[in-house]
């Protein structure tokens, strides 16, 4: 067989090749919808909530997932609860829903957590949360998702190894000015900064003890390692009722606190 010959076989060889494949990508490829078909296709995505928005399905519950203990949504004790002075100061349980770690709700309008995912503020608004705040800095700065949901953004960053009254303060009065509505605090994983806004609360608000607070703390995972990373935060709590009783920051809180700890 001649050279020539034997080019030209290769060469209808590799041209029979590339057809095929062709053929067979053509085959794996789905046919161009008919009109009525893309106008439905259509219609069936303006009908569905942009997963951007973090948006759920109108007739989509926020849910607890499975192994939650607490699907009923309100704050029991946990297995150590029982350690406080005060019965009536349980520590609430974790809530386990999609998108929100380290959640909890710590009364009937304060809920706490690390940083949520967008399901997750999602899920928040389903529950009626009207103020979202936040201790993290701007470079995880969650304002726009939050406020498409239809809910207020907060900054309220603060390095947790420097804790100082103003913060906590701030905090305070912004749940003095708005009785009622629901609130979420968070950080980014809802244990040391989240912890001793809750701990700022539940002694200056309930009567909690600086001990009480401290297990509560522990219990979201302001733990050993924490405390050498946040190394202000846990001496800072110890002092809190001094700061409270003694600190310029809270004088306006002091003189219009109410008369009987809040539930």
């Amino acid at each position: 067989m001649s050279r020539q010959r034997k080019r030209s076989i290769a060469f209808f060889v590799a041209v029979l090749t590339l057809v095929t494949a062709a053929l067979a990508l053509a085959s794996s490829l789905p046919m161009r919808a008919s009109a009525p078909e893309i106008a439905a296709l259509q219609e069936r995505a303006s009908q569905t909530p942009s997963a951007e928005t973090g948006a759920i399905h109108p007739g989509e519950s926020c849910a607890p997932l499975e192994g939650d203990d607490t699907a009923s949504g309100s704050a029991g004790s946990n297995a150590n609860a029982g350690s406080n002075s005060n019965s009536s100061h349980a520590i609430p349980a974790k809530q386990n829903f999609s998108g929100l770690q380290n959640f909890a709700q710590i009364t009937p309008t304060l809920f706490r957590g690390g940083r949520p995912t967008e399901e997750g503020l999602a899920c928040l608004a389903k529950m009626g949360v009207s103020i979202v705040i936040s201790s993290e800095g701007k470079y995880k700065d969650l304002r726009k998702p939050v406020e498409r949901l239809g809910m207020q953004y907060v900054s309220m960053f603060w390095e947790c190894s420097f804790p100082e009254d103003h913060t906590f303060a701030k905090f305070l009065q912004l749940l003095r000015d708005n009785p009622g509505k629901k609130v979420f605090v968070y950080c980014h994983y809802g244990d040391d900064r989240t912890g001793m806004m809750i701990a700022a609360y539940r002694m200056a608000e309930q009567g909690w003890s600086a001990e009480e607070a401290k297990e509560e703390m522990k219990d979201f995972g302001f733990d050993f390692f924490h405390r050498r990373i946040c190394t202000g935060l846990s001496d800072y709590e110890n002092h809190f009722p001094q700061h409270w009783r003694e600190g310029h920051a809270f004088e306006n809180l002091r003189s219009t606190a109410p008369t009987q700890p809040q539930p």
